[in-house]
């Protein structure tokens, strides 16, 4: 099973064809001009009967290739509805489907090993809230409250479920929740003056350095911005057998 270009095989196609018909016309002039008419038919003959057969092939493999995009596309379908079984579609493909399946299996286990990942992360999350000394409310981008910690709920004589799912602005009514958000855009740091009672906003970055959450920490002290470091740009092969090239001259003992 496989995939062509379209124009590219119309090119061969006519290509092929070309050079077997001159191939054939030029060959029965020869012979006619000989007067060895059997001869010029029978190379006028094989030269039909190739293009016959090439015509064949580079229909077969079109054919092939359009089937094998019926089945992706059913794939797709499949997989986006997320009715009926694909193993039917994967086996039609053959030896292609076959390696979609275990493509499939691997990312099944890359997404199963993130998953346990999270878990863990969140598991950590937890066990810090419930045991850190500091009130603090952890918010998404749309100002939602999604984690609260127990020094923060016991101050100030709330539930969990109390704050949970609730935007921001029901705990500090005073704020302005995307003008908060476009000045960490902006500036890169903290939000708002500490005090006893009051909330300052302090961004937190992804890896790629794009804000991803914010935290609310209640009361006068002041804490340290800490940023994700930027992604680890890892180097080409080129620049690595550079690399090791350059080592190795640095390492040689000198005559």
């Amino acid at each position: 099973m496989i995939q062509v270009r379209r124009r590219l095989l119309f090119t061969l196609l006519v290509s092929c064809l070309a050079a077997v018909l001159y191939l054939a016309i030029r060959g029965y002039l020869e012979a006619y001009r000989t007067s060895r008419t059997a001869q010029a038919e029978t190379m006028l003959f094989l030269g039909i009967v190739f293009c016959i057969l090439i015509l064949l092939v580079f229909a077969t493999v079109l054919l092939k290739s359009f089937n094998v995009l019926r089945e992706l596309d059913k794939l797709i379908s499949l997989t986006q509805t997320g009715s009926g079984s694909i193993e039917e579609s994967l086996r039609r493909l053959g030896p292609l489907g076959g390696k979609i399946r275990l493509l499939q299996g691997q990312i099944r286990d890359l997404s199963e090993r993130r998953s346990l990942r999270i878990s863990s992360l969140s598991g950590i999350l937890d066990f810090l809230l419930n045991n850190s000394a500091m009130p603090l409310l952890v918010l998404n981008l749309t100002g939602t409250i999604e984690a609260a910690s127990r020094s923060f709920l016991e101050r100030n004589k709330k539930q969990a479920a109390e704050l949970l799912g609730r935007h921001i602005v029901e705990v500090d009514p005073e704020v302005s929740f995307p003008k908060v958000v476009a000045g960490m855009e902006r500036e890169h740091a903290p939000v708002g003056q500490p005090g006893k009672d009051r909330l300052v906003y302090y961004p937190v970055y992804n890896k790629k350095l794009q804000l991803a959450n914010l935290i609310a920490v209640q009361g006068s002290e002041e804490l340290r911005l800490v940023k994700a470091a930027a992604a680890e740009v890892r180097p080409s092969g080129y620049a690595r057998f550079l690399g090791l090239i350059r080592r190795y001259t640095q390492r040689r003992p000198r005559g």
